[in-house]
């Protein structure tokens, strides 16, 4: 049964990312079309009921396609660190899948491909074009948020900490408690490099406390209390013994 149920869940998984959606201005239906293309001048064409549509740039708020062959392509080119070929494939995508739902997805590629490739800078170009970037499709919003970690990330190695800063604070203010996690733990890791230490550890406890799972909570947890040490504070004590309890299994248990 539990097999069955699987291959159930996968098959509706397929269909549901094989469907072409158009989501019209004004309207709550969204369109399960058919031949949905788009236009040189931002319009997009599809089959409607039978009927070829056209709608102009500004009358529809997203559509989107299943991942085009081009950019299953380039994130295979990505995870095997052929990094120019992923940049190439991500950049002759975007240009064609843009209007598509696949323009930050295809952005933030090219950055990873770049980044990989130790063009870090050029990265950060390519990044800064989602800085203003406003969506509507649910699946390009958790994209923009993916692009903003890199982001931040990025502008933390070329120590921009105030650019960083400026992401971080908007990724606070995220409903999925990884991302509010990450914003922490990396307002954290500024305040560190720029030598403020009870910055950081309140930061690093912001993560701890306030988020109730995360992978990483043995670490945030493990570099509070490293600098409560270097800064004379007891409360490190507290944390250690935190640290052996609670995550004996941890690398970090010991270390302390």
């Amino acid at each position: 049964m539990k097999l069955l149920s699987f291959i159930l869940t996968l098959s509706l998984l397929i269909t549901v990312q094989a469907e072409q959606i158009v989501k019209l201005t004004g309207q709550d239906k969204l369109l399960k079309v058919q031949k949905l293309n788009a236009k040189t001048d931002g319009s997009i064409s599809y089959i409607y009921n039978g009927k070829l549509w056209i709608a102009p740039e500004f009358s529809y708020d997203y559509a989107r396609i299943p991942k085009p062959r081009e950019i299953i392509t380039a994130d295979r080119f990505l995870s095997r660190k052929i990094y120019p070929l992923a940049e190439q494939f991500y950049v002759k995508a975007y240009n064609r899948y843009k209007n598509l739902g696949w323009g930050v997805y295809c952005i933030t590629g090219r950055a990873k491909a770049l980044d990989g490739a130790g063009k870090a800078k050029r990265a950060l170009v390519a990044l800064e074009r989602l800085k203003d970037v406003v969506a509507v499709d649910p699946q390009v919003k958790q994209e923009l948020v993916t692009a903003r970690m890199l982001h931040t990330d990025l502008l933390i190695k070329d120590r921009k900490y105030k650019e960083a800063l400026a992401l971080t604070e908007k990724l606070l203010f995220s409903e999925d408690d990884p991302v509010v996690f990450f914003a922490y733990e990396r307002n954290g890791d500024i305040a560190q490099l720029q030598k403020d230490k009870k910055e950081a550890v309140r930061n690093y406890l912001q993560a701890y406390y306030l988020i109730s799972s995360h992978p990483r909570k043995a670490e945030v947890l493990y570099k509070a209390a490293v600098l409560l040490k270097e800064l004379k504070d007891p409360r490190w004590k507290k944390f250690a013994d935190i640290l052996k309890k609670q995550y004996s299994n941890s690398i970090y248990a010991g270390k302390l």
